[in-house]
């Protein structure tokens, strides 16, 4: 496993742009959405009242409509538009134009059983005898991950702070070795993503335990 910090490939500025477009197209459209929402819930709610009460038309009208606009002011606050902060620091990073790449080249891996919502875990088999740790909701097997060869890109800051992330997948996918029971990660410590420890897939429970004992 190695990592380096290179210039962007065009691949990657694409993927900077696209980022920038679709947050220019949500702060364009967060509001709009959420009054055209707001207004047909509570023009649905509106007309079941009136339908079903004797109240006049116009303490319905104006119950509806001052609920209506708390309503859309508090959703559209809760969801909010995608924070202002990220256009200009996406346009400095790609001004800056340099990535920081991890790359791993692995062998085979194992994967351990999910415990209720946690993500996946997995671990990777080097090919100098060491084994590297991957966990969270965007390592799940997919039928092109995990693969012989991973990059893990991270697109800087000119202050080399990481503002969007990527992930690529080369050669062919990786074997599943083994499956670990989950209740056996319950007692262990697992290591950091990426961070590497001595060992092959045949000895995974004995570095862990090592792991633990360590920690």
């Amino acid at each position: 496993m190695e990592s380096h910090i290179r210039s962007l490939t065009e691949a990657e500025r694409r993927l900077v742009r696209r980022h920038l477009r679709c947050l220019e197209r949500d702060r364009t459209t967060h509001w709009p959405r959420v009054i055209g929402v707001t207004a047909v819930v509570v023009g649905i709610l509106w007309l079941l009242t009136v339908l079903a009460s004797d109240a006049p038309l116009w303490v319905v009208t104006a119950f509806w409509s001052g609920l209506g606009i708390v309503l859309a002011v508090w959703v559209g606050r809760e969801r909010g538009a995608s924070d202002p902060s990220r256009s200009p620091e996406l346009e400095r990073a790609l001004g800056h134009g340099s990535a920081s790449v991890t790359r791993i080249e692995a062998l085979r891996y194992a994967e351990i059983e999910e415990q209720e919502d946690e993500g996946a875990h997995l671990v990777l088999e080097l090919p100098n005898r060491s084994l590297t740790f991957l966990s969270g909701q965007d390592s799940y097997p997919t039928p092109r991950f995990p693969s012989a060869r991973i990059e893990y890109i991270d697109i800087l800051s000119p202050e080399g702070v990481s503002v969007l992330s990527a992930r690529s997948c080369k050669g062919t996918r990786l074997p599943l070795e083994r499956t670990v029971p989950s209740d056996f990660k319950s007692h262990m410590t697992w290591p950091g993503d990426l961070e590497v420890r001595a060992g092959t897939l045949a000895d995974l429970e004995a570095v862990l335990l090592r792991e633990s004992r360590g920690s």
